[in-house]
């Protein structure tokens, strides 16, 4: 009776992560075929990082660790064949909710308003993929928890347009930067992104979310936890 009556629900929620899957097929055909073109010949320079670089509010997601094991494996595979890019540490594998540089004031008090009635929530992750500038393992929801917090985040305040139609299909999608491009990238990086599309890396449970001051990497040195704030497991909403 029990499963009966989820059924509604989990169909919402299978349709919800098909369209994510999509999502990343369509970003995997743009991304990789763009990158193909120009590898050896595009030269990609590293954005600034550290405590001077820490220009950005945002709200993120830490990966466990013993899943930043599985990618840390991952990432030391695509090294042996182009090991001169910007890979990130395992303390600095994360998820973004939502950046929030849009908004002018009353942060804090706004995030506890829209975290209300949201309970913890769970992520697989699977597969690697890559955009113009990054390599990414894809992070797929398992209920519409995300894209709630998501809309939430984004009614704030108004938030300009991305340009471009990755970045908009980007903005909907959930990731885990695993390389920043810093140099020429080589055709045999990419042989090896796409041995890995598959690469089992697990499931976990998100019980808090951070709001940090960073870079554009969510450096150690270049990051700040402005507060964390923790999901109700008693709420009603998933």
């Amino acid at each position: 009776m029990v499963r009966l009556l989820s059924e509604p629900r989990q169909l919402r929620y299978d349709l919800a992560m098909l369209d994510d899957q999509l999502r990343f097929q369509l970003q995997w055909l743009v991304g990789y075929a763009r990158l193909r073109v120009t590898a050896g010949r595009r030269s990609y320079d590293l954005p600034p990082l550290g405590i001077d670089a820490a220009n950005h509010l945002t709200t993120v997601v830490r990966v466990p660790a013993d899943m930043t094991t599985i990618l840390t494996a991952a990432q030391a595979r695509l090294k042996r064949w182009d090991s001169c890019h910007y890979y990130y540490p395992p303390t600095t594998m994360h998820l973004t909710i939502s950046n929030l540089d849009h908004v002018t004031s009353g942060l804090r008090d706004q995030i506890l308003t829209v975290l209300e009635g949201v309970r913890p929530f769970d992520i697989l992750v699977r597969g690697l993929s890559v955009s113009p500038t990054t390599v990414f393992a894809q992070a797929l929801p398992e209920d519409s928890a995300v894209q709630e917090l998501r809309r939430r985040l984004w009614a704030m305040e108004p938030k300009p347009l991305l340009p471009g139609l990755v970045s908009r299909a980007m903005r909907h999608l959930c990731f885990i930067n695993l390389v920043r491009f810093c140099g020429p990238v080589s055709s045999e990086l990419l042989t090896e992104v796409a041995r890995l599309r598959t690469l089992s890396v697990g499931r976990f449970s998100v019980t808090e979310i951070e709001l940090v001051r960073t870079d554009r990497f969510l450096s150690d040195a270049g990051t700040q936890v402005l507060e964390r704030f923790s999901l109700d497991a008693s709420s009603g909403y998933a």
